[in-house]
C-alpha cells in the first residue's frame, strides 16, 4: 500500500465531516449517548488508525458494551449504518444523501414478504391488519437484521401471547432490538431465548426462588413444569403442595417433585380437593401401617388393601380399631387384616355400628380371659391361644367363675390349659352370674373370636 493514511496524531488536528442531514433530520430525536457512538464511528471510518470492537468504543465513551449495542442497533433501524455481523460486530456507515438518492425503499420488498405479512397478522388472531407504518417496521426487522421470517414471526406470537393481541408494535421492537444485542441470529436460539425470558414470570422460576435458588429456571424444568399443567392439568396449589413435602430431600429437586406428581397423576389427582384427600389417605395409610408395622411406611399394596376394606363400608375410625383389636390378636399384615373384616361383612357385619359391637364382644373376651390369666398369678394380657381356650369353656356352659376358679388350681400346673380342663371336666358347672363381667356379651362374642380363628387357619 502506497498510502497507509494520515500520520499518526494527524487526526487531532483534523475535522470530521457530518452531515447537516443527520443533524436536522436524526440527531434532534437520538438519545444522546447513541449521538456519540455515531460520530464516533464517522471518526473511525476517516481515521481507521485503529482497530475498534465494541469494547474498544464503550471503554472509549465511558458506556457499557450494552449501551453501545444498543447505539449500533438504534441507528441500524433507521438506516444509518448497516450490521455486516454480529459475532463480533462489524458495521459501515452510510452516506445519508446517497442513501437517499440511491437505495430502494423497504417497501418495495414487500411482496417478497407477504407472507411474514400474513402470518404475523394471524399471529394477531386474524382481526387486526398491518396498517402502512407497521408494515414497514415489520419489513425493516427482516433488512435491517437479515432476520429470517420464521424468527420474526417467532418473537411476535411470543409477545401476542405475553401482551395479548392488542400489543404495540414499539413492544415487539425493543423485544427484538434486545435480542440483536445479545447476538440471537438463529430460530432455536431465538426459541430458547424466549422460553428462558418467560421462565422469569413462570411458575418453574417461582418453585426455584422457594427453595432459595436465585436463577432463571431451564429449559428442561420449565418442561417439567409445563407437563405437570398442561399434560396431568394440575393446579399451581396442588403443585406447592408437592413441594411442601420435599422438607430434607437434596439434589435435584426438579426432579425428585417430577416423580411425586407424575405418581399423584396416575394416581387421578388433578386438583386440590383430590390432593387434600390424596395426603389424607396417606395419613390414614402411615396410622394402620403404624399400628401392624410399627413404621409410617407404605407401599401400593398396602394402599390397594385399604381402599378396599373402605369400600366394604367401614370408616378409618373404625379400621383402626380393628387393626388394634387384630394386632393384639396376632395378625401383623394388611392383607390378613382385610381377608378377616372381609369374612366378618360377609357374615353380615355391614356398617360401623355392628363393627363396634363384634370389637365390644371381643374386648369383653379378652377381658375375660386376662382375669383368668390373673389367676394363674401372671400379670400379662392373654395370649390368643388362652382366649381362644377361655371361649370354647364359655361355649360348652361353664361360667367365668368356674373357669376362674379352675385357674386358680392350676397355678403351679407346666400346662395350665389340659389341667384346668380336667378340673372343669371333673367338677360342676357353676350356675351363678359372672361379677364384672356381662356373661351375654362374652357369649356373642365368642363368635367373633371363631371369625378370627377360622380365619386365621386359613391364613396359615
Amino acid at each position: 500500500m502506497l498510502v497507509k493514511g494520515f500520520a499518526q496524531g494527524s487526526s487531532m488536528f483534523d475535522v470530521t465531516p457530518v452531515e447537516n442531514m443527520f443533524i436536522t433530520e436524526y440527531m434532534m430525536r437520538a438519545p444522546g449517548d447513541y449521538v456519540k457512538v455515531y460520530l464516533f464511528l464517522l471518526n473511525i471510518c476517516y481515521y481507521p488508525h485503529d482497530d475498534y470492537d465494541v469494547k474498544d468504543v464503550a471503554k472509549e465513551l465511558g458506556m457499557e458494551e450494552d449501551e453501545v449495542k444498543k447505539a449500533l442497533i438504534y441507528w441500524a433501524q433507521l438506516s444509518l449504518i448497516e450490521i455486516e455481523s454480529r459475532r463480533p460486530f462489524i458495521v459501515s456507515v452510510k452516506n445519508i444523501k446517497y442513501m437517499l438518492q440511491n437505495e430502494k425503499p423497504i417497501k418495495n420488498n414487500i411482496h417478497d414478504k407477504q407472507e411474514l405479512i400474513m402470518q404475523i397478522q394471524q399471529s394477531f388472531g386474524g382481526r387486526r391488519l398491518l396498517n402502512t407504518f407497521e408494515t414497514q417496521k415489520v419489513l425493516g426487522w427482516a433488512e435491517t437484521y437479515k432476520w429470517s421470517s420464521g424468527m420474526i414471526a417467532l418473537v411476535v406470537a411470543w409477545c401476542v401471547d405475553k401482551k395479548g393481541t392488542r400489543v404495540s408494535l414499539s413492544y415487539i421492537d425493543k423485544v427484538i432490538a434486545t435480542m440483536v444485542e445479545k447476538e440471537i441470529d438463529s430460530y432455536e436460539e431465538a426459541e430458547n431465548y424466549l422460553i428462558i425470558s418467560s421462565a422469569w414470570e413462570s411458575g418453574a422460576t417461582k418453585l426455584l426462588k422457594s427453595w432459595n435458588e436465585n436463577r432463571v429456571a431451564t429449559k428442561d424444568e420449565i418442561v417439567m413444569y409445563k407437563k405437570w399443567t398442561e399434560k396431568y392439568e394440575m393446579t399451581e396449589a396442588v403443585i406447592n403442595q408437592a413441594r411442601k413435602q420435599m422438607v430434607g430431600v437434596s439434589g435435584n429437586k426438579f426432579k425428585y417433585l417430577d416423580s411425586v406428581l407424575t405418581d399423584w397423576s396416575n394416581k387421578g389427582i388433578r386438583t386440590y380437593e383430590d390432593m387434600q384427600e390424596h395426603l389424607s389417605m396417606a395419613e390414614r395409610l402411615r396410622e394402620i401401617t403404624k399400628i401392624l408395622y410399627n413404621t409410617s411406611k407404605y407401599d401400593e399394596k398396602t394402599e390397594n388393601e385399604y381402599k378396599a376394606m373402605r369400600k366394604l363400608g367401614f370408616s378409618h375410625k373404625v379400621l383402626t380399631r380393628v387393626a388394634i383389636a387384630l394386632k393384639q390378636e396376632g395378625v401383623e399384615k394388611i392383607e390378613d387384616m382385610h381377608k378377616v373384616v372381609a369374612k366378618w361383612a360377609g357374615t353380615g357385619v355391614a356398617d360401623d355400628t355392628m363393627m363396634m359391637d363384634k370389637l365390644d364382644a371381643m374386648a369383653q373376651i379378652a377381658l375375660a380371659a386376662n382375669a383368668m390369666v390373673a389367676a394363674f398369678g401372671e400379670t400379662r394380657n392373654a395370649a390368643p391361644n388362652e382366649k381362644r381356650a377361655y371361649m370354647r369353656w364359655i361355649e360348652a356352659g361353664y361360667s367365668h367363675d368356674d373357669i376362674i376358679n379352675a385357674a386358680a388350681q392350676a397355678m403351679n400346673a407346666d400346662k395350665k390349659q389340659p389341667y384346668m380342663n380336667a378340673i372343669l371336666k371333673g367338677g360342676q358347672k357353676n350356675s351363678g352370674k359372672i361379677s364384672s363381667i356381662n356373661q351375654g356379651d362374652i357369649a356373642h362374642g365368642s363368635s367373633s373370636f371363631e371369625d378370627i380363628f377360622e380365619s386365621m387357619e386359613e391364613m396359615s
